[in-house]
């Protein structure tokens, strides 16, 4: 292995209860984005322990996440040795629901903002999933602040990058039909 490679693990069957010590004493906390949406926030850890930032993904919910399966054992092991900041994207879990837009670049916006507030001057920046493409375009904005980049099942592009007329036609032919059924009682 490249020893600028470090392998991330967490153990998936230890501590395994419903609560933990990090999020009954998380600190929440709120900034401001540049379009005014509200985003909540938390940094978790040992308060002198190297940071850790970690960009937001769907459906996260910062109180919630610490009893999801699939991310408790991971954001655990962060918070064991890292002074760990993540924070609820806009329209997701404490951040504001009703926001002004959501695109990719209030996405990077956002994580500015987070990291400004941490008061973050250089950190390693986690992407996981839709995170990846906004921690890559971060790290290219600011390389001065990112130390490191780890990436995990992400992505740089959307699904549009090399996608086929036809295929870009049939995703917006479904996508058309969901939002003419949202919300009625017979969708189909």
């Amino acid at each position: 292995m490249p020893s600028s490679v470090v392998p991330l693990a967490a153990d998936m069957q230890r501590d395994r209860t419903s609560g933990c010590a990090f999020e009954r004493g998380q600190d929440i906390r709120f900034v401001r984005a540049t379009d005014g949406a509200l985003l909540a926030w938390t940094a978790v850890g040992p308060a002198g322990g190297p940071p850790i930032v970690k960009a937001a993904n769907w459906l996260s919910h910062l109180e919630l996440d610490w009893r999801a399966p699939i991310w408790s054992p991971l954001f655990r092991d962060l918070a064991r040795r890292h002074r760990f900041v993540r924070y609820d994207e806009r329209g997701c879990g404490l951040s504001d629901w009703d926001v002004p837009e959501i695109s990719f670049e209030t996405f990077v916006g956002d994580l500015e903002a987070v990291v400004d507030a941490a008061g973050l001057e250089r950190f390693p920046l986690l992407g996981i999933s839709q995170g990846a493409s906004v921690s890559i375009e971060y790290a290219a904005r600011h390389p001065e602040r990112v130390s490191h980049l780890i990436l995990f099942g992400g992505y740089d592009a959307g699904w549009r990058h090399g996608a086929s007329a036809e295929e870009i036609r049939e995703r917006e032919a479904i996508r058309v039909l969901t939002e003419a059924g949202w919300g009625s009682d017979d969708p189909a």
